[in-house]
C-alpha cells in the first residue's frame, strides 16, 4: 500500500500544479521532486541505506504512475517539450545531491 502511494504522488503533484495554474516545467519538476523526496524519506524511515537497491524500491518502481503529459500540456495551453522540462529538472536545486 505504501509503495502504491509513492508511485502515485508525482502524478497527483503534477496534476495539482497544472490545475493551480503552474507551468508545465513546474508540473514536470514537481512530479520528480515529490516522488524523489518522499521515496528518500520512506527509505530513511525503513532503515534502507542511501543508494542501495531494495525490495521497497522494486515495489515502488512497479507502481509508478506517469502523468498524462500530453493531456496536462493541453490543459496548461502549452506544447509538450519533454527535453526542455528534463533540462529544467536536471538543474533544479531540490533535485541536486546534498552538499558534502
Amino acid at each position: 500500500m505504501l509503495a502504491t502511494l509513492f508511485g502515485m504522488v508525482g502524478k497527483i503533484s503534477a496534476e495539482a500544479a497544472v490545475a493551480s495554474g503552474a507551468s508545465m516545467r513546474v508540473a514536470y519538476a514537481l512530479d520528480s521532486i515529490t516522488t524523489v523526496h518522499l521515496w528518500n524519506e520512506a527509505e530513511r524511515l525503513l532503515g534502507i541505506p542511501p543508494g542501495s537497491v531494495s525490495g521497497f524500491e522494486t515495489m515502488v518502481d512497479k507502481r509508478v504512475v506517469e502523468p498524462d503529459w500530453d493531456d496536462l500540456a493541453k490543459q496548461a495551453g502549452e506544447p509538450v517539450d519533454i527535453n526542455a522540462w528534463d533540462a529544467f529538472v536536471a538543474v533544479h536545486p531540490m533535485l541536486q545531491p546534498p552538499a558534502a
